[in-house]
Order: C-alpha cells, then structure tokens, then sequence
C-alpha cells in the first residue's frame, strides 16, 4: 500500500521516470493475464494508458462501453 509520502514522491518523479515506471506496471499486467488485455477508454488519462500500452502491445483493443460518446473518441480506439 502506497502512503501519501510515496505518492507525492512519485508526482515529483520527471517525466520519462513516470514514462518507466507506466510500462514497467503496463508489462506486469500484460504478462499476469497472458496477453488477454484491453483498455476501457473514457477520456483522456485513459487514452493517453491506451497510447502507451499500444507502444508496446499494439494489438491491445481500446474498448468503451457507453453509447453516448463523440464519434472521434470512438474512432480513436480503431
């Protein structure tokens, strides 16, 4: 369990560390579920984990479960 010192710690981490650290956990779950993965997509921090984890698993689906959004969300998961 993180506490709220590692938290701030790690929101003060630059950039590319933060980058690391995303795909390190990215390749754990990846490789917990042997690849049967996918992204629920609903806005943008979502899109940008759908970004990354295309990267490196580029068959990885977007997928979103409302009907309701703007059609260039919807295209941003083909």
């Amino acid at each position: 369990m993180l506490t709220i010192a590692d938290v701030k710690q790690r929101q003060s981490l630059p950039l590319d560390a933060k980058i690391v650290m995303s795909k390190r956990r990215i390749t754990e779950f990846y490789n917990q579920f042997d690849g049967k993965v996918y992204v629920s997509v609903s806005g943008l921090d979502s899109h940008v984990l759908l970004h990354l984890v295309r990267s490196m698993y580029p068959d990885v689906e977007g997928v979103n479960v409302t009907a309701m959004e703007d059609p260039t969300i919807i295209q941003s998961l083909k």
